[in-house]
């Protein structure tokens, strides 16, 4: 008999965000209410050495262009490929607070997987400039493709653009210098009509680039402001959660399932949950005596 399929789910400790101790909150709260298989495991990555001082000068430089150094991608990088080259798994889940983490997820599913891509479901509603927005996203389709790697050396296994699909509210403003990456590098990109339903403009790049296993990077900043319906808005009535605007959640969901029947789903990023100040939060309420009995 076969064996079964082994599942390796990946928590990413916010690396993006830097030196505070808390800031591994959000991805392992991804985790604890994402369902676990039977035939998974869960890992937690742990970046190798890294200077304290520097890791603090480079978060400040990270913050201001919201993209890491390349030796801070490259310690990620290596402590994740090594516990995947370890454990080898079938399928792989991470989570992160920043879509980065995806790199070595990727670069491994696109070793061992035959007619391998990538689906990127990027729609943001972050207050950044375009400039700022698109920088990271051309760094990482470079490094991803191989094509001038703003991050040389750090892909084992350089992806086709044509594998590559980038789903963004933000596909109309692309500045001119990326724009012109975009185009050399003929990577899909449309606009968030593509998560409506009839627009088959996934369903056909999936057939006609010849995917069979995919990839899936998933933001859930996405889902614009959907995450109020789980809170006292929702309950009193207060705010109008009427479409279109808080309808992305289930345009997402339906996108999803369509592309689960068509192809075979390998790896799922589940990336960029705003709760940021959590782990202050949690540090604010941890000094009360009650919440020490």
């Amino acid at each position: 008999m076969a064996s079964a399929e082994k599942t390796l789910r990946l928590i990413f400790p916010d690396w993006q965000h830097g030196a505070n101790p808390g800031s591994g909150f959000v991805p392992r709260f991804l985790a604890s209410i994402a369902p676990q298989g039977e035939h998974s495991e869960t890992v937690e990555i742990t970046p190798g050495d890294v200077s304290p001082e520097r890791t603090q000068n480079e978060v400040v430089a990270a913050r201001a262009l919201t993209i890491l150094s390349p030796e801070d991608f490259k310690v990620c990088y290596n402590a994740a490929r090594e516990v995947l080259d370890a454990k080898a798994p079938d399928r792989v889940i991470a989570f992160s607070t920043d879509g980065a983490a995806c790199v070595a997820p990727i670069d491994y599913l696109n070793e061992k997987y035959e007619g391998f891509g990538v689906l990127w479901l990027d729609v943001h509603r972050e207050p950044v400039t375009p400039e700022r927005f698109w920088r990271k996203r051309a760094a990482l389709f470079s490094t991803f493709t191989g094509d001038a790697a703003q991050i040389p050396g750090l892909m084992k296994t350089s992806i086709p653009p044509s594998r590559f699909f980038f789903v963004s509210t933000r596909a109309d403003e692309v500045p001119p210098a990326e724009d012109i990456q975009f185009h050399h590098l003929e990577i899909g990109l449309a606009k968030e009509e593509a998560l409506d339903a009839g627009n088959t403009a996934v369903l056909d790049w999936l057939k006609a680039s010849g995917i069979k296993h995919l990839a899936i990077h998933i933001d859930l900043d996405s889902v614009g402001s959907a995450d109020i319906r789980s809170g006292i808005y929702r309950e009193e009535g207060l705010v109008d959660l009427s479409d279109p605007d808080l309808s992305s959640l289930k345009k997402v969901g339906t996108l999803l399932k369509g592309v689960s029947a068509a192809v075979d789903v390998v790896g799922v990023g589940v990336l960029e949950y705003q709760m940021l100040d959590a782990p202050e939060f949690r540090g604010m309420i941890s000094d009360l005596p009650i919440f020490k009995g």
